[in-house]
């Protein structure tokens, strides 16, 4: 934390792209403060992922601004730099191993990791379609997201409880993209087209990581994909309602306590949906719809997905797996 409030300090207003990622990190940093103070562990990782990977994108494209917006040629050498950064991280993360870490823990680090390779892949084009700062920006958070991945595998913690069932998450994935492209009708979509833009990259990404084999960034990501989507969907609660929600909250926590695993990814989500009711009763109407949604979407979702996870068999250790690839030629 001491470290990224540095780093914020030291960045300088060059315009829109600071505007975007300084102060929110500041005031994001200290929200996060408050998270920890308040044992709210999971949530604050959750929001430290956001704010340092853009943040740390944002101070690696400001220490190359020597690099001239147009100049692809000294892009290219930077980006050639940052691929042999990333695989070396890349060899740190596949030579690690997971201990005891909670699988909320996994999960942030493991949605991370999937982030590192995209934004490098993407940095080249987006770079010749808007400037050569903006490429820089992607390269640095594509490092910031490995880095903050072996951060999170660092991590130690006391105790362990059981493991959840972790499998493909597929089949939750694909429910939740039909449910989008119903709901994906005018004037919805056009009033909130830039929020089915972020649903729908939370739903790319969990298939990504899926198919990955990262199971748990899946399971986070999917839930993400829930959490937008049923923002989509959710009123606001009036103040009288706030009550039953507090009520469900209370049943929740205490079902999955005393479930006897590791459901630290549930835990996260009723510490968020905690942090939401407070500020809603203090009189803030999104944050009560953030409750509800949380509460009434995101944890029964986590619920019906496991259930579902816990039924599909474990792979064995030796069984080979081909993946087969259709092509369908146009106009055949």
């Amino acid at each position: 934390m001491a470290r990224l409030r540095k780093v914020a300090a030291e960045q300088t207003d060059d315009g829109d792209l600071w505007k975007q990622i300084v102060p929110p990190t500041n005031t994001g940093l200290d929200r996060i403060a408050k998270d920890l103070e308040a044992g709210r562990t999971f949530v604050a990782l959750r929001a430290l992922a956001i704010f340092r990977v853009n943040l740390m994108g944002y101070a690696f494209a400001a220490a190359h601004l020597d690099i001239a917006k147009d100049d692809m040629k000294g892009f290219d050498t930077q980006r050639q730099r940052m691929d042999g950064e990333l695989r070396h991280l890349e060899e740190k993360y596949r030579a690690g191993q997971w201990g005891n870490q909670p699988a909320a823990v996994r999960a942030t680090a493991e949605a991370s990791w999937g982030m590192a390779r995209p934004l490098y892949d993407g940095s080249r084009d987006y770079a010749a379609a808007t400037s050569t700062k903006y490429g820089l920006f992607y390269l640095g958070q594509a490092r910031a997201a490995a880095d903050f991945a072996l951060f999170c595998r660092a991590l130690r913690f006391e105790g362990s409880a059981g493991q959840i069932a972790v499998r493909s998450f597929a089949v939750d994935t694909d429910a939740l993209d039909v449910k989008v492209e119903t709901a994906y009708q005018s004037p919805l979509s056009i009033e909130r087209h830039s929020d089915f833009i972020g649903i729908n990259a939370w739903i790319k990404r969990a298939t990504e990581l899926d198919q990955w084999r990262l199971h748990y960034g899946a399971l986070y990501a999917y839930l993400e994909g829930v959490r937008s989507f049923g923002d989509l969907q959710t009123t606001v609660p009036k103040k009288e309602e706030l009550p039953a929600i507090e009520q469900a909250h209370a049943a929740l926590a205490k079902q999955f306590a005393a479930a006897g695993r590791d459901q630290s990814i549930a835990q996260m989500y009723l510490e968020l949906a905690a942090r939401e009711l407070e500020r809603a009763q203090a009189g803030e109407e999104a944050s009560g719809r953030a409750a509800r949604v949380l509460v009434e979407r995101v944890v029964p979702a986590y619920a019906a997905a496991l259930e579902r996870a816990a039924a599909v068999p474990a792979a064995t250790p030796n069984q080979k797996v081909v993946t087969v690839t259709l092509v369908r030629w146009p106009f055949t």
